[in-house]
């Protein structure tokens, strides 16, 4: 589970990024292994008319590869708009669109506590002090007062 204080600190553009980069790379990379498996195996199996048992197992173990990549490949892109939807909020929920919209209202639960006097801890706990005098005759009705905002941003905190 993704603390609270993870959530802050998340790089949300750097996950974009890495999508990004990821995609690019593993897919291009993955796409030329198998141009090149094709290239390098397969055309030369048909070229030299490989024929029997041996060649038809060759071939059906030749396609089961390129499957293969061709899956892998599939991955890799899945991964990549995952990350990618996760991050821009395609897939929000809850009202919140994605990371950056949990990480935004995270942000401003942790301004308003801070501005309260309040921390939120890494679990949603909301941590407070109060001093009260107790001479104060509306001492009671401030740290009711405090309990309640307190509550309330631990409520939406967690």
């Amino acid at each position: 589970m993704v603390t609270f204080s993870q959530l802050l600190e998340l790089d949300v553009a750097g996950l974009e990024r890495f999508a990004d980069r990821w995609n690019a790379v593993i897919h291009r990379k993955i796409r030329q292994a198998r141009e090149g498996f094709h290239d390098d195996v397969v055309r030369k199996l048909h070229k030299d008319h490989w024929r029997g048992e041996g060649g038809e197992a060759a071939q059906k173990h030749c396609d089961r590869i390129q499957v293969g990549f061709d899956a892998l490949d599939a991955q890799v892109k899945s991964l990549s708009r995952f990350l990618d939807e996760e991050a821009d909020g395609v897939r929000g929920t809850g009202g919140a669109e994605g990371l950056e919209g949990w990480q935004r209202i995270a942000r401003e639960l942790d301004r308003d506590a801070h501005d309260a006097g309040m921390k939120i801890a890494d679990d949603g706990v909301v941590e407070w002090s109060i001093l009260i005098d107790a001479d104060d005759p509306h001492g009671e009705a401030k740290y009711q007062e405090k309990k309640q905002a307190a509550d309330l941003v631990q409520l939406r905190a967690q």
